[in-house]
């Protein structure tokens, strides 16, 4: 995997300084119900929040991303009607033949996507796949182009959010109260709202477990993965599509695309995207 090529994954066996760590990663400690007494219930600890190291340490071995969304998106995900996301493939979610150097992010608009072509895997670095065979027209070469998420890593979601001193409440920025626009009108006095781009991860209240990720063109969607990226289809719409036939929710998706990006990467210009398939983190 690329991944491996850049991040070291800890190794299992090796001695931990740590001997609560190290009982917490022996899953038969965890699970043997004939756990001998006194011995602390690391489970329960950790969501008492007793062992916030331990958990820490976890989230330390996952690879984590943030992604931006808008509102009804959110809304969407966190109803569980939104299990998928598009992205277009750029330097900055991907990797070329396993590696992230200044070269590729300088003459990365010079790969050739419009010949790009898929392959299933797995390459000959042992990355399981799918990846892109992509031209690189300058030196008559081909390269393996993978995306940076991999199965299992966490993303969370940056959405447009406010702050108010809030006191009673305890929070991760302490006695301060978060709220997100995409739950409606807030009572709070939040002054102004603030761009998703700008949110920290400690607000984050949206994550992701990344199920499979794959390229594709952005119009080879079915109309059963419309579905899944949680669109909706507006009555005027569903009128058209009726009388001019077509796939409400392609046509649905289509839209909601070009209003969001349509001004660079148009439904017209059906670039490569990496479809990113999710699960809702509870």
């Amino acid at each position: 995997m690329p991944l491996m090529m850049i991040y070291q994954k800890p190794d299992p066996g090796a001695r931990r300084k740590n001997d609560l760590l190290d009982l917490h990663e022996t899953q038969s400690s965890l699970a043997d119900p004939r756990r001998p007494e006194g011995l602390p219930d690391l489970r329960q600890a950790a969501e008492e929040g007793e062992c916030e190291e331990m958990r820490n340490q976890e989230l330390l071995q996952v690879k984590q991303h943030s992604l931006l969304m808008t509102g009804p998106l959110v809304t969407a995900t966190l109803r569980d009607l939104k299990t998928q996301t598009r992205r277009v493939i750029a330097w900055s979610n991907s990797y070329v033949d396993g590696q992230i150097t200044t070269f590729w992010r300088e003459h990365w608009h010079e790969l050739d996507f419009s010949k790009a072509w898929p392959d299933d895997g797995p390459s000959p670095a042992g990355n399981q796949g799918p990846y892109l065979h992509v031209p690189f027209p300058p030196e008559g070469t081909v390269h393996r182009v993978y995306p940076r998420y991999q199965v299992g890593d966490l993303i969370w979601i940056k959405e447009t959010w406010g702050r108010c001193d809030f006191p009673g409440t305890d929070t991760a920025f302490g006695r301060i109260k978060i709220v997100y626009r995409a739950d409606g009108e807030t009572k709070y006095d939040i002054g102004q709202w603030r761009s998703a781009r700008f949110m920290p991860k400690r607000a984050a209240r949206l994550w992701l477990v990344v199920k499979k990720v794959r390229p594709e063109r952005l119009q080879q969607i079915s109309e059963e993965d419309a579905i899944a990226e949680g669109v909706t289809v507006p009555l005027g719409l569903e009128i058209l599509v009726r009388y001019y036939g077509g796939s409400k929710y392609r046509v649905a998706f289509s839209s909601i695309w070009d209003s969001i990006n349509g001004k660079r990467y148009p439904w017209s210009g059906n670039h490569m995207v990496w479809v990113i398939e999710y699960e809702r983190k509870s």
